[in-house]
């Protein structure tokens, strides 16, 4: 589909994937604004044309609904240049630019500015603008159409910050579909060819003749097809800062090439300097794949943040479905190995006695969501695992565990 298809009328999910963007930047703002944090910046790095044709809010214009929100609860006298939420809306395209510039002009507009348009690229501008931004937090919004757009570089460059995070549209399909123009081979013209005259048809010269000229025409076309390939192979190797990632893929088999480009993905993240991934797979009403949305960040707060948003999602997504029933358990569904949680848990708190509850901070449902694979749909079942050891004791009116000197053999 091409990109002007998708400014038409945005797709299930593509709202889905804007209720996540909203339900984490809500989050984002408000624990590092309670925190003490003066500023902050939201980039939109393909921030498109700021709605669909039908009036739905894309992400910089959610984005910037979120700012004034924020803004106004924890800067009750007005945001400064140096204080509030700053969303920094960037697109190169000049039609979608000036349509850009028309879907956030009640923002643009007010005194002193708190969403900012730029056109061009994120390449062309980071440098300044981290500079510019200094040790504030950004969270950079990299929504390309495809995998062309990604770039290891700047992965490098935007989590060069300490409290910067990214989160990222990778279509493992389209990495897919470049790695096989990358490696497709051009058949010889002659070869087709001959291939007809050692098989002469049944019905004649006539049909010999027709089968040839479908045999140059096919050959054209992947021949006229080939001329890209080349193109293919630099967008993956500058996504991925080099051409390391294809023999990894070259020895995957190809039914599991999608889920081995996610993986190294969010290798290349945590290379550039992530302490924490998380992936939410995104799919439409009825099930079909369509991309991950992958956020890379460098504090257990916001690894844990993002998981309490993508629980909102799921809930959301699941309710949005049919069936509650179904859907909640088709959405929550995970492979988590929570004995091995406990078995961590275990570790960690050895000898020690701590409230289960809340879901932050130091206690061990905060600490399992915050440092182990756990989801917050998986709390009962890793519950249920502390109380099968016989861990579980009352700490006042609350419930706790505690945890024994060793793990018992």
């Amino acid at each position: 589909m091409p990109r002007s298809s998708h400014f038409e009328r945005f797709k299930d999910h593509t709202l889905l994937k804007h209720f996540l963007l909203v339900a984490y930047l809500k989050r984002w703002g408000t624990i590092l604004f309670s925190g003490g944090i003066q500023r902050v910046w939201f980039v939109d790095a393909f921030a498109g044309a700021g709605s669909d044709a039908t009036g739905n809010p894309g992400s910089p214009v959610l984005a910037a609904q979120v700012a004034e929100q924020l803004n106004g609860e924890v800067f009750s006298t007005g945001v400064t240049a140096e204080t509030g939420m700053h969303v920094v809306a960037i697109e190169s395209d000049p039609d979608y630019y000036k349509a850009l510039q028309k879907s956030l002009e009640t923002w643009t507009n007010m005194k002193p500015p708190y969403i900012h348009l730029r056109d061009g690229s994120l390449e062309e501008r980071i440098d300044h603008f981290l500079n510019y931004v200094g040790d504030d937090p950004v969270l950079f919004f990299l929504d390309p159409f495809g995998i062309e757009g990604l770039s290891a570089e700047l992965i490098k460059k935007a989590l060069n910050g300490p409290r910067n995070e990214i989160f990222a549209l990778f279509s493992d399909e389209g990495a897919v579909r470049l790695h096989g123009k990358a490696t497709a081979k051009m058949p010889e013209v002659l070869d087709a060819i001959q291939e007809v005259l050692s098989n002469p048809s049944i019905f004649g010269e006539e049909d010999d003749a027709a089968r040839i000229a479908e045999a140059v025409e096919a050959s054209e076309r992947v021949a006229a097809g080939h001329k890209s390939n080349p193109k293919a192979l630099l967008i993956l190797n500058r996504a991925f800062g080099g051409d390391w990632w294809q023999e990894i893929i070259r020895e995957t088999p190809a039914n599991g090439r999608g889920k081995r480009f996610r993986e190294l993905y969010e290798k290349l993240l945590l290379d550039s300097g992530a302490a924490f991934t998380v992936p939410f797979e995104v799919d439409t009403k009825t099930g079909r794949h369509k991309y991950w949305l992958i956020h890379a960040s460098k504090h257990r707060r916001a690894f844990a943040a993002m998981k309490h948003a993508m629980h909102r999602t799921r809930t959301h997504r699941a309710t949005d479905r049919g069936p509650i029933s179904e859907s909640l358990s088709a959405e929550f569904s995970s492979d988590t190995d929570v004995v091995a949680v406990a078995d961590l848990l275990a570790d960690h708190f050895a000898g020690r006695t701590l409230n289960w509850a809340p879901d932050t901070g130091d206690t061990v449902q905060g600490f399992a969501i915050e440092h182990t694979p756990l989801w917050l749909h998986e709390r009962d079942a890793l519950k249920a695992e502390l109380n099968r050891r016989g861990w579980a004791v009352r700490i006042g009116k609350s419930q706790g565990f505690a945890f024994p000197s060793k793990l018992s053999e």
